[in-house]
């Protein structure tokens, strides 16, 4: 089985933040310190804590515009 992970949305309220970079990248680029922000991601080791238990045994992410700034920094 595969899930498909939502992970899309506009982001309207991490503007003008977002408008270089794509949200899952803001953590790394506020790191300069020149913002007042704290900003902190968070990965699940397990999708949801039950992947496996569903059978799910592949995941993917749709990364949507600026996708190769998200390749690179993985």
């Amino acid at each position: 089985m595969k899930a498909f992970l939502l992970a899309a949305g506009e982001g309207t309220r991490l503007r003008p933040l977002i408008d270089r970079v794509p949200k899952c990248l803001v953590e790394e680029f506020l790191d300069n310190g020149s913002y007042r922000l704290e900003i902190k991601t968070f990965y699940e080791e397990k999708l949801l804590g039950s992947a496996g238990t569903i059978g799910i045994n592949e995941d993917f992410v749709p990364l949507g515009r600026q996708k190769a700034l998200i390749k690179k920094s993985i």
